[in-house]
């Protein structure tokens, strides 16, 4: 078995303010590797030796790092800070008490149980906005449309609204919009 060989619904944190510069050897290729598929075709690949198999998975992944990107890759960045500088540590996570993360276990324990509906006023928001964004941006497809969508879901949910909700759509534009 595997360290990704989690239930389904696992949160992953991956911690990378420690990376030091540096080489991979060939077992850190594959991890880094596997850890990409997990995070953004949500598989997981078995090797069985003679035979590899690919299955599904439903891990969340939380990406923690200095640099500002990873080297596992992913669709969106958000730039946080520390809002207390008393620390000798460049760890984030050394900064976190046992409390603290109960308490964020327990607000996304909450969250991912809230039932979320799109009103047809939503949709209607979202359509009109669609295309817009298609007439000055050609190049945009259906994936840009199901991106915005589900990080509106997400944003909406994480405010703990169990609908779509104006001002996440007009967040999730203005940090999606080029």
């Amino acid at each position: 078995t595997g360290l990704l060989q989690c239930s389904n619904g696992t949160i992953l944190l991956l911690d990378q303010t420690n990376l030091q510069p540096g080489q991979l050897n060939q077992a850190g290729v594959c991890n880094v590797r596997a850890l990409r598929r997990v995070v953004s075709d949500q598989t997981l690949e078995y090797d069985f030796q003679y035979h590899s198999l690919d299955m599904p998975v439903d891990l969340s992944t939380i990406i923690v790092s200095t640099e500002g990107s990873s080297i596992v890759g992913c669709d969106l960045t958000f730039p946080l800070s520390m809002a207390t500088d008393n620390s000798t540590s460049n760890n984030i996570m050394d900064n976190v008490s046992e409390d603290t993360l109960l308490l964020w276990r327990q607000y996304i324990s909450y969250a991912r149980k809230i039932e979320f509906d799109f009103d047809d006023n939503a949709a209607k928001m979202v359509e009109d906005y669609f295309v817009n964004v298609r007439k000055a941006l050609p190049s945009s497809n259906a994936n840009t449309a199901h991106f915005i969508l589900n990080l509106t879901r997400l944003l909406s949910i994480c405010c703990l609204e169990n609908s779509l909700s104006v001002p996440a759509f007009e967040r999730v534009k203005q940090v999606t919009d080029h």
